[in-house]
């Protein structure tokens, strides 16, 4: 999720989030794209999954 915050709130690029993150391109383009599938189950109604709001 903080790929997926990181992005948005600070208006990061992929490169600049996996950097901070100490991470991979490719894992973090991996995380935000997970990071935003579970954001939209909970904006949706969907938050089942248990993940604290």
């Amino acid at each position: 999720m903080l790929a997926v915050i990181g992005q948005i709130e600070e208006q990061l690029t992929v490169v600049e989030a996996a950097d901070r993150l100490g991470i991979t391109r490719e894992a973090c383009k991996s995380r935000i794209h997970r990071g935003r599938a579970l954001l939209r189950e909970y904006l949706q109604g969907d938050g089942s999954r248990g993940y604290a709001a």
